[in-house]
């Protein structure tokens, strides 16, 4: 691929780092005054990088824009979390991006597991929008930016799924999300059990102007 594109860094794991930390090695080497990341069973569609740089420069404000995808031939849409857009695929501002650190590579003590575990796999794509949101910074939707997403449920992510999703236990992501933001038991106790939660929804109001009302939202 290098001989067709400019500046290519290929960046090999070995052993496999997991998204999060894979993601986030990979973020510090690139150069660029954005960043954005990908899956490997998306299809990019023409014109949104230069559409991704318009919306970014013209609000600063934002540290990372949300990618709209559709799954095969579904509505074009954007996720959420606790009611607040995250990027599944999305376009971080460089800024932003190394004031938090990149992807959350955090642990959390899972008292139904009776172990630490870390967004391994699913989740980094939260991780990272809830890290910005809490040093202040926006996680919107780019209008019109879209990338076709190609959702198959091959041998691959069916392991996948077993192993972090459809668990004994539950979904790990969701849990160690929980776990990092609300986890604090002393803090729950004089704040509440969602403390963490409803403090980053807070941070996350002044934003919400920037989506649209009429868009379809997910998750």
């Amino acid at each position: 691929m290098s001989e067709f594109v400019q500046n290519l860094d290929h960046y090999h794991e070995s052993p496999r780092l997991f998204p999060n930390k894979g993601y986030g090695a990979a973020c510090r080497r690139a150069t660029g005054s954005f960043v954005a990341y990908f899956n490997d069973d998306c299809e990019i569609l023409p014109g949104w990088d230069r559409t991704a740089i318009d919306f970014m420069d013209a609000n600063p404000q934002v540290g990372i824009g949300a990618i709209y995808f559709r799954d095969n031939n579904g509505p074009w849409n954007f996720q959420t979390f606790w009611q607040m857009c995250f990027g599944n695929f999305g376009v971080v501002r460089r800024e932003a991006g190394e004031q938090v650190g990149w992807f959350d590579e955090r642990e959390a003590f899972i008292p139904e597991y009776q172990r630490a575990e870390c967004l391994r796999f699913y989740g980094n794509d939260v991780g990272l929008a809830l890290k910005l949101i809490d040093a202040g910074w926006g996680s919107v939707p780019i209008p019109g930016c879209k990338v076709q997403h190609y959702r198959e449920q091959d041998e691959e992510r069916r392991e996948n799924n077993a192993q972090f999703v459809n668990c004994e236990g539950g979904n790990i992501a969701g849990k160690v999300l929980w776990h990092i933001w609300n986890g604090d038991t002393k803090r729950q106790s004089r704040e509440g059990p969602e403390y963490g939660k409803k403090q980053l929804q807070a941070k996350y109001e002044k934003f919400r102007h920037l989506i649209p009302a009429s868009e379809t939202w997910s998750g």
